[in-house]
């Protein structure tokens, strides 16, 4: 987590604090370990594809959390 609220910082005025601290968390999910096992084990993504899908999902977690 200190990750992800570092990278967070400079934009963290733009979010409530409820919607910061969900963006965190949601992000953890996709950032983390076990979202790569899924990209490579369970979704048999390649690198490249697993990283653009992470990237899609960044996106559309934060554009959700400043709505």
């Amino acid at each position: 987590m200190p990750m992800i609220e570092a990278a967070l910082a400079p934009a963290k005025s733009e979010f409530s604090r409820a919607s910061l601290d969900r963006l965190q968390k949601a992000l953890a999910l996709v950032i983390g370990t076990e979202a790569m096992i899924v990209f490579k084990d369970v979704l048999q993504l390649d690198e490249k594809e697993a990283r653009e899908v992470k990237r899609w999902a960044i996106r559309a977690l934060i554009e959700a959390a400043r709505k």
